[in-house]
């Protein structure tokens, strides 16, 4: 018995997930990369593609263009004209490096919300208000979200249709 328990978690591999194939990984690794670890290698990959997106205009980016670790991040979006956007704004604000790549990773994971998150926003608004206001009660809930759907059909709510 502990020998078969034994071997389904010898097979269990350890830490991240890998992101691309193995032939990707090669190909980094082809390029003869500083750095001893895939990681390191990784982000050498990422620092050069946000290195080449940003240095037709060195004098604006150079505060991302001085920190390796915002170089890094900013490659993983992969995209030149996202890389230079995200870059502005990190050096309009002068961040460091611990602040810029938060804000970096919040940009590039957020997904959009959908109608759960916002039945929760809605709940967390009722829950705060009724803190505030002890004689609230469900009808008179329910009659506001009937109100706030009477808002939604006429023209004075900003939601476009669909």
């Amino acid at each position: 018995m502990t020998d078969l328990i034994s071997e389904i978690v010898s097979k269990n591999r350890r830490g991240r997930p890998a992101k691309y194939t193995a032939e990707v990984y090669q190909a980094v690794a082809a390029l003869k990369l500083p750095g001893k670890s895939p990681r390191s290698q990784q982000n050498y990959f990422y620092r050069a593609i946000a290195y080449a997106a940003l240095m037709e205009d060195q004098k604006r980016f150079a505060h991302a263009l001085k920190r390796a670790t915002i170089l890094s991040e900013l490659g993983r979006f992969q995209d030149a004209d996202k890389i230079r956007e995200f870059a502005g704004r990190i050096c309009e604000v002068k961040w460091n490096s611990r602040r810029a790549i938060a804000r970096l990773r919040h940009w590039r994971r957020r997904r959009r919300l959908d109608a759960y998150d916002l039945s929760r926003a809605f709940t967390r608004a009722i829950n705060h208000f009724s803190e505030r206001q002890p004689y609230i009660t469900k009808a008179m809930v329910r009659e506001a979200m009937r109100l706030c759907e009477e808002s939604l059909e006429s023209k004075s709510c900003t939601i476009p249709p669909g």
